[in-house]
């Protein structure tokens, strides 16, 4: 038995609209339905994001935990103990987070760059992304590695000047990745105009301003 026009209409309702749509406008229309429906690799995308959130931030909050509580090290072989704990944190936590968080964001990123690139909260989380992520981490990478240097020669002195530096250096990347989270998490407007959610105007506010600018008609 054939199905009626109505039951091929609701269908392929969807897909037919967005296609009909110019380019800007059919990002638009494929975000919104994406997240209604939920299907296709988004939810996958979105999972590896969270759990490299949670490696990436948990691994930070760890490494602030062993540098700044507990008693400092009483000689150089506890010293020795300190550096393999953070290096048993950085490489699985702090170093995969950090890669299959940006890798699953990416991915995210590809499927609508317009409708994103249009979206000032993701502008700005970018911008200081960009920033933050390279100075802080050369800035750490810098005093871990005199850290290490410094344990391996016996100059406890030293080691224990650069613990308390790198637990600074640590926290404020765990805050400002933190904020960064939240920031992506929340989606504020930032100052967009409400009813055009990322700066862009509906398919029928367009309609309706083409058709207003059009030159009339009417005899």
């Amino acid at each position: 038995m054939n199905s009626g026009p109505d039951e091929t209409t609701r269908s392929e309702g969807p897909k037919s609209t967005a296609s009909s749509l110019p380019d800007g406008q059919r990002d638009v229309a494929v975000a919104a339905t994406s997240r209604t429906s939920g299907r296709g690799l988004r939810p996958w995308f979105l999972s590896l994001k969270l759990l490299g959130l949670v490696l990436f931030l948990g691994g930070l909050a760890a490494s602030c935990a062993l540098l700044s509580l507990g008693r400092e090290p009483a000689d150089q072989a506890q010293w020795q103990s300190l550096r393999d704990s953070m290096r048993s944190v950085f490489y699985p936590c702090i170093f995969a987070g950090l890669i299959l968080t940006v890798a699953a964001g990416a991915a995210l990123f590809s499927r609508l760059p317009r409708h994103f690139l249009a979206l000032r909260w993701f502008r700005a989380k970018i911008i200081i992304f960009v920033i933050a992520a390279p100075v802080l981490h050369f800035t750490s990478r810098g005093m871990v590695l005199d850290f290490y240097a410094a344990i391996e020669q016996g100059r406890l002195g030293d080691a224990s000047d650069l613990r308390g530096r790198i637990a600074i250096a640590y926290g404020i990347g765990l805050i400002t990745m933190f904020g960064l989270a939240l920031l992506g998490r929340n989606k504020p407007r930032l100052g967009e105009p409400y009813g055009t959610r990322s700066g862009v105007q509906s398919h029928a506010s367009r309609r309706e301003d083409q058709v207003g600018a059009s030159p009339s008609t009417a005899p």
